[in-house]
């Protein structure tokens, strides 16, 4: 009866399978038109493609495909996201992006904007991108999750509305939000400022002035999640329509976001200009639909969400949810009060028109117009050109605030003063250009120490309003030392400054490791041989040194950016903690960092140095092996160089490979070990050059190949 019942269950759920199944298949209309475009994938020994089209959108055609063969998965993910149908994938998790997604009216605000706001070319480049995607998940169906194609331009548009507010803080805001217990007072000083989040980003440019052979010079090393929705991907891609960039972009981009071209690079770092704003509405006593605006009252926008989620298998429940919107923005209502977010660029679609504008860029004149779109409305930059030039700018769409109000506090949300419509020219906003120390470097820092002291801005001229950071950190204090140090930097020291694994002595890692052995000195426990270790810590995270593992476990739960006061208590016990788990899984408080912090993948496991706030950035998460799993950090990043002739070179290397998401492909894992030893790999960009490092060459829709 048992192995019947097994049988039954088994056939059971091999016919639901079947049944439910998820399929696409292009209609011969759209298979034609796939077939008809004029694009060549050329993939090198890295397994990298280099994607020549005809045209701009043969081009995103073939990118999408070739993203596609290497990480089919994570942009389906992307796409189940925009067609909100996270709930069905993920659960409850999945719903709450589902709501958010209608909450913040982004197909409404794409729909309102999407013919009036972009490009024709854009467009026409959105369409190639979607044919390539589709063409792919016509090919195979056996690696379709949910039914959500064909995927259309606009949802590759909503997906870029959608996430580009989270990298200036709206995840943490919202957050923030529904931690409250009990309505905040509005009051002079905010008690809601947002706390720095521990991954950053690094962009080095140094021109001719500086570098030693009157050389142009770049790094562009933005640090990301190594896996996921905003991992990088690297590749190479060429139109006979002018645009020939290489470098990195996210699933679901038809773009790339940083790289550089024959002409110019650059690179963006996160920064945390205040572009957000959340309101107490004032609601009326007798109906919780109606609030009060300027001494009248007003009906807050409301409709029914269905919200689908998954319960098991094939099968789904749908719940129902309230949208509510004011004239401020969405609405959250809560027992202790209701609520209005508003933020920058809440009507705003062209982060993709910006992108592609600055991709295909000949000159500073040119990148700078891209940049006046103001389509992205937060992310530092730093650029570089073939004829000498350097530039940084932290760019914010900053909202044209009234003064008189705590902009970084709770807000009045029952009077116009408070609602702002207009956003600040990019003109006004800091920016420094061609610096007389050569240099310029961007680490999520303040923007008001960039270059040489004498040379950077006054925060004196900006207005407090706009919620600037003031902060510097580890890799900022780190890269003044060492830039100013060399009097002309050479290609191999640039290399040695970016792959610098020391925490500097004004860090916050250094100076909470000073309290936790200021900590030990006045505590009963028996710490001695923490404090000895911690004692004799250089600062240095090599693989090979022996203290960093226990500074860095110490500290792993609460360092920031930032340093803060904490109590000994505390301090002691994430010490005590560190200790006990060194001792269990390695036998030792002096156990050779590498042989704790690793890069894995698949069946690779390294060592690797480097650590949070590093200029080699690894951020870690704990394994069930005693180990700390690098997450984050340097990824895929390049070193870009023009000669006094204006000729561009440059290399890369990736943490894992270019088919991040194939585990049986030889390019999964095959640039790790390279990139844990801190070397780089070619970036060929020059037909004939890519020819000679030829491994597959093919066309989509036309011939498929054995890649």
């Amino acid at each position: 009866l048992v192995s019947i019942s097994l049988a039954l269950i088994f056939s059971v759920s091999l016919f639901l399978k079947w049944i439910f199944q998820p399929s696409f298949i292009l209609s011969e209309q759209e298979l034609s038109k796939a077939k008809s475009r004029e694009v060549t994938i050329y993939r090198d020994t890295w397994g990298v493609p280099h994607i020549f089209g005809e045209t701009d959108s043969d081009a995103a055609f073939g990118l999408a495909y070739a993203h596609s063969e290497d990480d089919f998965s994570t942009i389906q993910d992307v796409i189940i996201m925009v067609k909100q149908k996270s709930g069905l994938l993920k659960g409850k998790d999945g719903a709450i992006t589902d709501f958010l997604m209608e909450w913040l009216r982004i197909y409404e605000t794409v729909d309102n904007f999407y013919h009036s706001h972009l490009s024709p070319e854009v467009k026409q480049l959105m369409e190639g991108y979607c044919q390539g995607i589709n063409l792919f998940a016509h090919e195979h169906n056996d690696e379709i999750k949910l039914n959500v194609f064909p995927v259309e331009p606009r949802d590759i548009v909503v997906g870029f509305v959608f996430r580009t507010p989270m990298f200036f803080g709206l995840d943490r805001e919202l957050e923030s939000l529904f931690n409250l217990k009990e309505k905040p007072e509005i009051q002079s000083k905010s008690k809601r400022k947002l706390s720095p989040s521990p991954i950053g980003s690094n962009g080095f440019a140094v021109s001719p002035k500086r570098s030693e052979n009157g050389e142009t010079m770049l790094v562009i090393n933005s640090h990301q999640p190594w896996d996921g929705p905003t991992s990088w991907y690297e590749a190479h891609v060429h139109s006979e329509e002018g645009w020939n960039m290489s470098g990195g972009l996210f699933p679901g981009s038809p773009v790339i976001f940083v790289g550089h071209n024959d002409s110019l690079g650059w690179v963006h770092t996160v920064n945390e200009p205040d572009l957000i704003d959340t309101y107490i509405l004032d609601i009326h006593p007798e109906n919780p639909d109606l609030y009060k605006l300027d001494n009248e009252w007003l009906t807050l926008e409301k409709k029914i969400m269905p919200i689908k989620l998954k319960i098991l298998g094939p099968f789904s429940w749908t719940i129902k949810r309230d949208v509510l919107w004011s004239v401020y923005g969405p609405v959250l209502q809560f027992d202790h009060g209701t609520y209005a977010i508003r933020y920058s660029g809440m009507n705003e679609i062209r982060q993709i028109e910006q992108w592609y504008r600055m991709n295909k860029s000949s000159n500073f004149s040119e990148w700078f117009k891209s940049m006046e779109i103001q389509g992205i409305p937060s992310l530092n930059s730093v650029y570089a050109d073939y004829s000498g030039n350097i530039f940084y700018i932290y760019n914010g769409n900053f909202p044209d605030r009234q003064p008189g109000f705590d902009w970084q506090g709770y807000l009045p949300g029952w009077t116009s003063e408070t609602l702002w419509e207009n956003t600040i020219p990019i003109e006004n906003i800091p920016m420094v250009k061609n610096p007389d120390s050569g240099f310029l470097f961007s680490t999520n820092q303040t923007p008001y120490m960039v270059t040489k002291d004498i040379d950077n801005l006054d925060p004196d001229f900006y207005p407090i309003e706009w919620g600037i950071e003031r902060h510097m950190n580890n890799r900022a204090y780190r890269a003044i030392d060492l830039f100013t140090s060399h009097t002309e930097i050479s290609f191999e020291e640039l290399k040695t400054i970016k792959f610098d694994l020391y925490f500097s002595e004004n860090s916050a890692m250094a100076q909470y490791i000073n309290d936790i052995i200021k900590a030990i000195d006045v505590s009963e426990l028996d710490f001695q041989d923490v404090k000895s270790v911690l004692t004799d810590w250089n600062l240095s995270t090599h693989p090979e040194n022996r203290e960093a593992a226990l500074a860095i476990l110490s500290t792993k739960p609460f360092l920031q950016f930032k340093y803060r006061n904490l109590d000994d208590a505390i301090l002691l016990e994430h010490a005590g903690n560190a200790a006990e788990y060194l001792k269990k899984f390695h036998g030792s408080l002096r156990v050779p960092f590498g042989d704790v912090q690793r890069l894995v993948c698949g069946e690779t496991d390294l060592a690797i140095g480097g650590g949070p706030d590093i200029l080699r950035a690894v951020y870690s998460t704990y394994d069930e092996n005693g180990k700390l799993r690098g997450t984050a950090g340097d990824g895929l990043f390049f070193f870009v160089k023009w000669d006094k002739n204006g000729k561009v070179f440059s290399e890369s290397i990736h943490q894992y490979g270019s088919a991040t998401a194939r585990p049986e492909s030889p390019h999964y894992d095959d640039q790790a070990h390279l990139f844990v030893m801190k070397k780089m790999k070619p970036v060929w960009r020059v037909k004939s050059e890519i020819l000679k490092h030829v491994e597959a060459e093919y066309s989509p829709g036309k011939y498929l190949s054995d890649y």
